[in-house]
């Protein structure tokens, strides 16, 4: 049996225009049939309004033999091949799922506010027929609403498992080797492909196991006394200009909503080398100092390169980067898009080469279906893996007119400040996604990926006080641990965040569910 390594497929939105997959890459080879392994740095993904599930389906070509062409060498051609036609499948299995914006050419196709995670497809097994037929069983990710299947129509075939049919075109060997495929059929509409140039793929549609609510890893973030954050906003191409209206009214919600101080009085004031907005916030640990950098387009239309230097320079050492800007499907085109005018990015693809820290960072990346490529081009970078990197990621639209909203809701949550003392509060990622997947952003899916390695118990957490008396909250240092039913808590989101005797159990404040705390599982302290 032949094996290979892993290979790569593939209000205003957020999205970048005429984004298409690039080819795969070539496989290794050797042997009779294939098994494609997953990557050794597999992650992890949890939503609070959505889920990951597989996609798996059999594909079957006929490849001509050349003459006197060894079983090997038709071998090797054969899984080029089919790995050309996987990009393809990704391709129109995506322009099936994905959320459409009426000004989309095949708006009304499909449309279920579903992502392709282009960089999952993988191989289950490939053999060739006597007919001279090669046939490919393959299976890929994919994320969306919970109730995707329903939205499919899909026919139930067992337990959490259910079959759609897929429209394609009939590809011909020719527009594989060509790898023009994707362009050929720029926006395409199943619905609108005549019958004699379909072909039909059934689908097993199975949703993916759910990863475990869990903390950030604050500590390690905050253990230099600093907690730094970078807000790279993105160019726009639209007459309005969002980019430098998102910019402005940022300036302003870091100072008014997350109370810090401004490096400079003005907005026009603003420049690559002001410095951060600065504030701090008390934790159990002492004072840490909060840094917030904003990079926008209008700091550099001279020299647009700049802002890339910007960039790659934050990544390489703030705990926290974000992106807020425009998004696409194809890696070797969309990434970070400094500028519009002119065009000016980092391509996801380049994510890898980037000069990373192996220190524990957060990545977001709120621009259009950045689930797609984003994630797995990141942990592509040698120096990052789940183990020191979380990621959060969008399935379906980000609206430019959210996002600074989206970016001072997420920061209000990371810095979020105990009622009771004062201290600072670990949020948990599903309390900070839920924040993000409500009002007028509910129809995009935030999930994080990389966090199964994450700790279940807050950082502030004492175990060594669970059950000791209280008559408040205020009793049980930690702003996250709460006095509940005359003993203290420790807020923690499994069971594995609490020691030997207690469970992890929701816990109400004036008839409204808070958090979870850590509480003796008979229900008694002894």
């Amino acid at each position: 049996m032949k094996r290979l390594f892993p290979f790569f497929a593939l209000l205003l939105v957020a999205c970048g225009a005429d984004e298409v997959a690039d080819g795969p890459a070539a496989p290794a080879s050797e042997g009779a049939t294939v098994e494609v392994v997953p990557e050794g740095k597999a992650d992890d993904y949890l939503s609070t309004n959505g889920r990951e599930y597989t996609v798996a389906g059999t594909d079957r070509f006929v490849l001509p033999r050349e003459a006197d062409e060894a079983d090997d060498a038709y071998l090797d051609r054969a899984l080029a091949h089919a790995e050309g036609r996987f990009v393809a499948i990704t391709y129109f299995l995506n322009a099936y799922i994905t959320g459409k914006s009426s000004h989309d050419a095949n708006y009304g196709y499909g449309g279920f506010r579903t992502t392709v995670r282009q960089r999952s497809i993988k191989a289950d097994d490939l053999w060739l027929g006597d007919d001279g037929q090669v046939t490919v069983k393959f299976v890929t990710e994919i994320a969306g609403p919970n109730a995707l299947a329903q939205d499919l129509d899909a026919e139930r075939a067992g337990d959490d498992l259910w079959r759609f049919d897929l429209i394609l075109p009939k590809m011909t060997v020719a527009d594989i080797e060509d790898g023009d495929v994707t362009r050929k059929y720029r926006d395409f509409n199943g619905d609108s492909l005549p019958e004699a140039e379909r072909a039909i793929m059934t689908l097993d549609l199975a949703p993916a196991d759910d990863s475990l609510d869990a903390f950030p890893r604050y500590r390690d973030m905050m253990a230099d006394g600093v907690l730094d954050v970078a807000v790279v906003i993105g160019g726009d191409y639209n007459e309005k200009r969002w980019d430098l209206v998102i910019a402005e009214s940022l300036f302003g919600s870091l100072q008014t909503k997350l109370k810090l101080k401004a490096p400079v009085d003005t907005f026009a004031d603003l420049a690559l080398d002001s410095g951060p907005f600065t504030g701090s916030i008390d934790t159990l640990d002492g004072p840490v100092r909060v840094e917030i950098y904003v990079v926008h387009p209008g700091m550099a239309v001279e020299q647009p390169s700049k802002l890339i230097d910007a960039f790659e320079d934050h990544a390489s050492k703030r705990d926290i980067v974000i992106y807020d800007g425009h998004a696409g499907y194809d890696a070797s085109y969309s990434g970070v898009v400094v500028t519009y005018q002119p065009r000016t990015a980092v391509s996801a693809d380049a994510f890898a080469d980037l000069d990373l820290p192996e220190k524990q960072q957060l990545f977001v990346f709120n621009g259009c279906k950045t689930y797609s490529v984003y994630p797995d081009a990141l942990y592509a970078n040698p120096k990052k893996s789940p183990e020191n990197l979380d990621i959060i990621s969008t399935v379906n639209f980000s609206w430019l007119s959210q996002m600074t909203v989206i970016t001072s809701d997420l920061l209000g949550s990371i810095l979020a400040v105990g009622r009771f003392d004062g201290l600072h509060e670990a949020r948990s990622y599903a309390r900070i996604l839920s924040d993000l997947n409500r009002g007028r952003s509910w129809d995009v899916i935030y999930g994080v990926h990389g966090l199964d390695d994450n700790p279940h118990a807050s950082p502030w957490a004492d175990h060594d006080l669970l059950c000791s008396p209280c008559q408040r909250h205020a009793d049980c240092p930690g702003a996250d641990s709460l006095c509940v039913s005359g003993v203290c808590g420790t807020a923690c989101t499994t069971d594995a965040g609490c020691p030997d005797g207690y469970t992890c159990r929701e816990v109400a404040y004036s008839g409204v569910v808070t958090n979870r705390q850590c509480t003796p599982i008979a229900r008694r302290c002894e």
